[in-house]
């Protein structure tokens, strides 16, 4: 008789991201993600304490991947038609990684993890948020204007919500997509430039 086979935290995480995919986070029971991991209960448990951390770790799975390379493109950017090509490539992401992307359109971390975090990821979740302000802070003072009062908010507003909004306002990600997104993004970081990137009187 064969060995049993062994289910990695990779295994099982994938087979959450398929199931919160195409039926959001409640959709993530126990007894479904064995059933989609192919994997018995036990499995499961071996490899995560509960449901709550398995759906803290497919979230944050899936927040760092996208954060980590929004921060090196943002990093690069030396000008505000570089940061417009970022808010562009959230698409980009999105059309590469399309259960990823449906996730952080449509739902917020809340929804994987109502309550408090489970001990195990405090850490990990807490280092988002200051590692994407700072790379924002930086973009601010290397490419607007530093005195700018609301360069920060318009950085966020055009790098991260529009394109968010973009991806839950249009699923399917039409072909075009990204040249609205840039369009956007250059509309609230150069406000005084028209699209075709002339300046108005």
């Amino acid at each position: 008789m064969g060995r049993p086979k062994k289910f990695s935290r990779e295994d099982i995480v994938t087979a959450a991201l398929d199931l919160a995919s195409r039926e959001g986070p409640t959709g993530v029971t126990i007894a479904a993600l064995a059933r989609a991991a192919g994997a018995p209960t036990g499995s499961i448990y071996h490899r995560f304490s509960s449901r709550e951390q398995i759906l803290g770790e497919l979230w944050l799975d899936t927040v760092e991947a996208f954060q980590s390379e929004f921060v090196s493109r943002t990093e690069d950017a030396g000008s505000v038609t570089d940061l417009a090509d970022v808010a562009a490539g959230v698409v980009t992401w999105a059309r590469e990684h399309r259960k990823e992307a449906k996730l952080l359109a449509v739902h917020h971390r809340r929804d994987f993890v109502p309550g408090a975090w489970p001990e195990a990821l405090v850490q990990r979740a807490s280092a988002l948020e200051p590692a994407l302000a700072s790379t924002l802070r930086s973009a601010q003072k290397r490419v607007l204007c530093r005195a700018a009062k609301d360069g920060l908010a318009r950085l966020r507003f055009a790098l991260i919500t529009a394109p968010l909004a973009a991806l839950s306002s249009f699923p399917d990600l039409p072909r075009g997509l990204e040249d609205v997104v840039r369009d956007a993004a250059l509309g609230v970081l150069e406000p005084r430039r028209g699209v075709s990137g002339r300046t108005r009187a």
